[in-house]
């Protein structure tokens, strides 16, 4: 089951629906618990959606490390393959601002071809007014033509949330994928459940490296 699915940091723009509607239908329905990981603290729900294709996704993790490291960790693309499930290669291609970039991710698909998605990213800084740190993400499908060997991911729309609990971080991650016509429903819902928790239990090892534990990092989007 595991060799037909991979994890993705990662978001298309050709969703069903546009990205302001998109906002609208996950905020609908009920979130059902599909691993509960306490020895991590780490929780993954999946979603049916009536108005999309597949089920949404969420995770909830606690991570043991301030905000200002959590969101170094993320915003360092070319290091997920360290951390993100399946990810072989990420690769900044435009930075249009310090709040604001594209970037692609390449992914392992056993088979079924690889995947590579171009993600266009916005940071909304933490502040007194808005309590964490933001991160949205949606595909851009045509950015870039399709590499030899590749499939574009069809739809993804993704939104990060990280909050400071002193000297922890708690991050929500939900989102919405299409892997592309190719990929089985039963392994792009195998997905839904599987990638964001392995993916957040890389982080979780990526902080305890000696790449950033016991690091001090700041950050521009932190205004406290």
């Amino acid at each position: 089951m595991k060799k037909y699915i991979f994890a993705i940091c990662l978001v298309a723009q050709s969703l069903v629906a546009s990205a302001v509607d998109f906002e609208k239908i996950v905020n609908t329905g009920t979130w059902q618990l599909v691993k509960d990981d306490g020895v991590h603290k780490v929780k993954a729900y999946s979603r049916e959606e009536s108005k999309l294709r597949y089920r949404t996704f969420k995770v909830e993790a606690t991570l043991d490390a301030p905000i200002e490291t959590v969101l170094h960790a993320q915003l360092n693309i070319v290091n997920y393959p360290k951390w993100v499930w399946s990810a072989v290669n990420a690769t900044v291609l435009k930075q249009v601002s310090e709040k604001e970039f594209y970037y692609r991710l390449v992914s392992r698909a056993p088979l079924i071809p690889d995947r590579d998605a171009i993600l266009h990213t916005k940071v909304i800084s933490y502040s007194a007014s808005h309590p964490y740190v933001e991160i949205k993400m949606l595909g851009v499908s045509d950015f870039l033509p399709v590499q030899a060997g590749l499939v574009r991911v069809k739809a993804y729309q993704a939104t990060i949330k990280m909050t400071p609990r002193g000297d922890q971080t708690f991050v929500e991650y939900q989102g919405y994928i299409e892997l592309g016509d190719d990929a089985p429903t039963w392994a792009l819902n195998n997905y839904q459940k599987l990638s964001p928790h392995l993916s957040m239990l890389g982080m979780r090892r990526l902080l305890q490296s000696s790449q950033y534990k016991n690091k001090t990092f700041s950050s521009p989007f932190i205004k406290r």
